[in-house]
């Protein structure tokens, strides 16, 4: 990773976003940041970041703690983060990330408030990852129709 994110952002700051887990402003990806400084913009509204860097002792203790599970996490790369605009809703903040420059974009509906989980992991040409964790921690991919069904509650729902 390149040091120097912080003079080509607008909106974020090692100092004001301390969940980024950043204090230099060398381990999160600098495209990323560029990226959700740009979605950032567009929304109109804070971004408030609950995840950003994690070391692989942070990810295997959240593994272990059943908080998560992957080993290999696009957040151990600086290259997700996990958050929420306070006043937009969750299902509109999720399809527009479906739009948006992201290569992976989660919803975890169940926690308050419900968060938005955004990477640019490279999963290869035009493939993006698409997810939603349930209450029971279970997490449905798109294309299944699990994710589908899930997807239509949490429409209809939030």
């Amino acid at each position: 990773m390149t040091a120097g994110w912080p003079s080509l952002v607008k909106y974020f700051s090692p100092v004001t976003d301390s969940l980024l887990r950043d204090p230099d402003g060398t381990r999160m990806d600098v495209l990323l940041m560029q990226t959700l400084d740009a979605w950032r913009e567009k929304v109109g509204s804070p971004f408030h970041v609950t995840s950003g860097y994690r070391s692989q002792d942070l990810q295997d203790e959240l593994l272990a703690g059943g908080k998560t599970q992957t080993k290999l996490s696009a957040h151990t790369l600086g290259k997700a983060v996990d958050g929420y605009f306070k006043k937009t809703p969750i299902w509109q903040v999720f399809l527009d990330a479906i739009r948006y420059n992201f290569k992976g974009v989660g919803l975890y509906t169940f926690t308050i408030p419900p968060i938005i989980h955004v990477d640019i992991h490279d999963r290869g040409e035009k493939v993006k990852a698409l997810w939603i964790v349930t209450a029971d921690q279970r997490y449905l991919y798109a294309p299944s129709p699990e994710f589908y069904s899930s997807l239509r509650s949490v429409l209809s729902v939030l």
